[in-house]
């Protein structure tokens, strides 16, 4: 394009105080390039030629920029957008860019013009912190306050004051405030912004800072803050003024700044958490991941101090750190943490901070969240604990079963011997007879291998918790026991206004149905045979049970009911695993389960109890 372009022409193009690239609007190769681009790229013009449009910017934006130029193809109208183009080392730099695309030497090209943003980054940067500083003044009592007449003279200095200046309580009132505390290079000109403030002219400053001269010719670094003093007829009377002495925290702020530089990348990127806290418990700096925890930018927690930062933790922080910065070691803690999103728990390593003389001045503080890690320590702690439970019970379990399942076994290998004779023989009704015990043995270890199946199944997470009509429910299990209800003519009882249970539908209906069926059994005999279901209140909470008049239990073998294969009626129905899912599913609710009896032919009453709805769901009902 050099050869296409008058020396003219050429001249603008170079002189242009903005980078210029023209590429073919086809391929993308860049056929020129001014001077500006040069610069920009730190690369030199015969360099830019020849590279394609795509390595001006970052690669991981390569989409997006395709897609400006395309736009501008497509559309043949300029685009300007803010994108980074990408410098010969590496940098990416902020530009604006304008994208148009022409007719030249009968073909189509892009001129892509680009606006270095640095400079205005970099001021809208310094804004930005400008207006993010924030100077914290203690209580009147805790900073120096002096009031000055229209002359200049002090009138008030307080306590603090004193202190600062170093000067005996009342020497210098009636003094020159500037001829007694502002060093000689900046008294003229702090003495000619107060003569305007004074005549109306200029207002105060709503911050700055000044030094000021004690007594020992030390000067201290103070932040300022003014109001003028008028008298009822709106005349400027003199100033107010408090200051606040940062001379350490400027100090160490000059210590950190010559060092910042080197790591603030770095540590703002840093996955945990950078704090740096002065002695005197403001927080100094904080990294993005920090702010991010606290809920801010980090501008907006520099120069705070920990009680309003930290307002739980800040006394035990400030102890810790004046400890370490002390003592010179540091240490690793452990601590429960209240942040805007909620409490949270850390692992810190505190260091102590030096300046260029060895002295230490500050705590560095690394600290990483470990909240999901300590749940899980919690939660794998609590798991050892279940399993630890649950292998004792499965040796028990494994125990009664390999007993219990014998017997049958024996059945059928006793009456296989017999069979087998019975059939060499020819005596085909002894064998019917034997194959009959046979089945009956089998059929026992199916019904005592499925009810072990449901035991298991009973102590799993429940499948859903709802609330439930508790009178629906029982009137369910009693129609699932209505044969031997029938067959025995048995009296069922169901207390009217039954309060309505939480927990898995499905798991408390086999509750009360094993309860009622364990009931039915043992009312033979009972003359009338009679099955009570209701409730009753124990303090807080509904006590369910299910009562028979039945043989009852002795008191000793109060909780053997409950144990697995545990019949204390060897000659009755059943295998002896009823109970042991009730109470297995009760347990799994959070509840508890017990029977209650006299003794031998008093009837049995079985109790249970069972946790509310949670809090939530219990708002959400109330609301609903």
């Amino acid at each position: 394009m050099k050869d296409g372009l008058t020396g003219f022409h050429r001249a603008l193009f170079d002189a242009a105080n903005d980078a210029m690239f023209v590429a073919d609007a086809e391929s993308g190769t860049i056929i020129d390039a001014n001077r500006k681009a040069s610069e920009l790229l730190d690369l030199p013009v015969v360099r830019i030629v020849g590279m394609n449009q795509t390595a001006l910017h970052p690669s991981g934006d390569a989409g997006r920029y395709a897609r400006i130029f395309d736009e501008a193809i497509r559309s043949e109208r300029g685009i300007t957008e803010e994108v980074y183009a990408l410098r010969a080392d590496g940098k990416r730099i902020p530009v604006e860019i304008s994208v148009s695309v022409m007719e030249w030497q009968d073909r189509r090209v892009i001129l892509g013009i680009f606006r270095d943003l640095s400079e205005r980054e970099r001021i809208q940067r310094e804004i930005r912190e400008h207006r993010d500083r924030i100077q914290q003044y203690l209580n009147v009592i805790e900073v120096m306050v002096v009031v000055l007449d229209k002359q200049g003279r002090i009138t008030l200095l307080n306590r603090k004051g004193h202190e600062i200046l170093g000067h005996e309580q009342g020497a210098i009132l009636g003094e020159s405030w500037f001829d007694t505390c502002i060093p000689e290079r900046f008294r003229a000109a702090v003495r000619e912004v107060f003569s305007r403030m004074m005549e109306g002219e200029e207002k105060p400053l709503e911050f700055y800072e000044n030094p000021v001269l004690t007594a020992s010719g030390e000067e201290r670094i103070l932040a300022w803050h003014n109001v003028i003093l008028r008298d009822d007829s709106g005349r400027i009377t003199g100033s107010l003024s408090s200051g606040e002495d940062i001379t350490e925290r400027r100090i160490a702020k000059d210590a950190l700044r010559e060092s910042e530089a080197r790591y603030r990348l770095l540590v703002d990127k840093f996955d945990g958490v950078i704090c740096i806290f002065h002695v005197d418990g403001h927080l100094l700096y904080v990294n993005e991941r920090g702010a991010d925890k606290l809920g801010g930018p980090a501008a907006s927690f520099e120069e705070r101090p920990l009680h309003e930062v930290f307002p739980h933790e800040a006394d035990m922080m400030i102890e810790r750190h004046r400890g370490v910065i002390h003592s010179g070691i540091g240490g690793d803690f452990e601590d429960l943490i209240h942040l805007p999103t909620g409490d949270r728990w850390f692992w810190s390593n505190v260091q102590p901070v030096k300046d260029a003389n060895g002295r230490s001045f500050a705590v560095q503080v690394i600290s990483y969240d470990i909240t999901e890690r300590r749940e899980a320590e919690a939660a794998r702690r609590e798991m050892i604990r279940e399993l630890e439970a649950k292998n004792a019970e499965l040796e028990r379990y494994t125990y009664t079963v390999s007993h219990d399942l014998k017997t049958p076994l024996i059945t059928i290998q006793g009456y296989l011997g017999l069979l087998e004779r019975d059939l060499e023989k020819g005596r085909v009704e002894e064998a019917r007879g034997r194959i009959g015990r046979i089945t009956r043995g089998a059929d026992k270890m199916y019904r005592m291998l499925g009810e072990l199946l449901d035991l298991s199944r009973s102590g799993r997470i429940l499948a859903h918790r709802e609330r439930i009509p508790c009178e629906p429910l029982v009137r369910e299990a009693v129609e699932l026991a209505a044969g031997p209800i029938d067959h025995g003519e048995i009296d069922i009882a169901m207390a009217p206004d039954l309060p309505d249970l939480f927990g898995d539908r499905t798991r408390l209906l086999e509750v009360f149905h094993n309860l009622i069926e364990n009931a039915l059994k043992f009312t033979e005999g009972a003359r009338p045979p009679r099955v009570e279901i209701g409730a009753r209140t124990d303090g807080t909470e509904p006590v369910y049970f299910v009562r028979d008049n039945g043989i009852g239990i002795e008191p000793a073998y109060a909780d053997k009911v409950f144990g697995l294969f545990d019949k204390l009626d060897g000659d009755s129905d059943g295998t002896g695993i009823g109970l042991a899912v009730v109470k297995r599913i009760i347990e799994v609710h959070g509840g508890r389960i017990w029977v209650e009896s006299k003794g031998p032919g008093t009837g049995s009453t079985f109790s249970f109890t069972l946790p509310g709805a949670p809090k939530g769901m219990q708002e959400e009902e109330s609301d609903g």
